[in-house]
């Protein structure tokens, strides 16, 4: 019983930190559409979306990558 109890209270503990994650999320795509407005005030709208894009993504590979690294010499 206290068991389930107790996991019980860390269920409904961790709803606000998903909350939060969620929000995080938000804002960063708030972040990334603020970004393409202020290249697009110099580019067409859809090449900087497409570069904004393509920095994330270069972002996300290097990421990636590091990671692989890091597992690797674990």
């Amino acid at each position: 019983m206290a068991v389930r109890h107790s996991a019980r209270e860390e269920m409904t503990g961790g709803r606000p930190l998903v909350a939060a994650d969620v929000l995080g999320l938000f804002a960063a795509q708030a972040l990334l559409a603020t970004c393409i407005a202020a290249v697009a005030l110099v580019l067409p709208v859809s090449t900087a979306a497409l570069a904004i894009a393509g920095l994330v993504a270069a972002a996300a590979a290097v990421t990636a990558l590091a990671g692989k690294q890091r597992r690797a010499h674990r």
